[in-house]
């Protein structure tokens, strides 16, 4: 479970600065910041999925509920939004290191004779 953790840890690392540095090239070469929220990727994304017309597809057109959620996603950069989703899969995953020591600790001492 743990590698599958790590595993997608450092994938969602890896498109995060993917993200941040094909901004600054856009701006490097354009002069002009180019935003990308999340909402942007996602629609995106669902241009090129089969699912176009679900209804996940249509709330990001025109979100008729959850609109404060879609205004947080609207305001929130990918490459932030990436880097949060890391730091809390950091937090509620317990490291490999932390197992072994609960390991050890559970571990019943012989009794003494």
């Amino acid at each position: 479970m743990t590698g599958m953790v790590k595993l997608l840890k450092g994938l969602l690392l890896v498109g995060g600065a993917m993200v941040l540095v094909l901004q600054i090239v856009w701006y490097l070469q354009n002069g002009v910041w180019t935003y990308l929220s999340v909402i942007d990727v996602l629609k995106r994304v669902m241009r090129g999925s089969p699912h176009t017309r679900g209804s996940f597809a249509l709330w990001l057109d025109n979100p008729a509920s959850w609109r404060g959620l879609y205004e947080v996603l609207v305001y929130l950069p990918t490459f932030a939004a990436l880097f949060a989703t890391v730091m809390v899969l950091d937090w509620i995953t317990p490291s490999s290191q932390t197992l072994a020591e609960n390991a050890d600790t559970n571990k019943k001492e012989p009794p003494e004779s």
